[in-house]
């Protein structure tokens, strides 16, 4: 008679693991936001906080699959706050700036 013994139980992860993502606000959420129009990853920032865009004016490029799109500002106002940084993941229609 063989005894058969049953395998190793696997490795758990530690408890309170946490997970890496950021979750944003969604610009339609947010008075003044302007969102990301696709997933991607933030690669340039062409603006700082105080600054003063025109209708159109560049702000940041997000890249996606080896594409790039520039955000370019949808009304002139004054950069009141930047929600990511260069590297930055992001997700369709999270909010990226902040307008006045």
């Amino acid at each position: 008679m063989s005894v058969v013994s049953a395998p190793p139980p696997m490795p758990q992860p530690p408890p309170n693991t946490q997970s890496t993502r950021v979750v944003r606000s969604k610009a339609e959420d947010v008075p003044g936001g302007v969102g990301a129009p696709m997933p991607g990853v933030v690669v340039d920032l062409m603006v700082k906080v105080g600054d003063a865009v025109e209708v159109g004016a560049p702000m940041l490029v997000l890249s996606a699959m080896k594409m790039e799109t520039t955000v370019a500002a949808p009304a002139t106002g004054r950069i009141d706050s930047l929600s990511v940084k260069s590297g930055d993941d992001v997700q369709a229609g999270d909010v990226l700036v902040t307008l006045s």
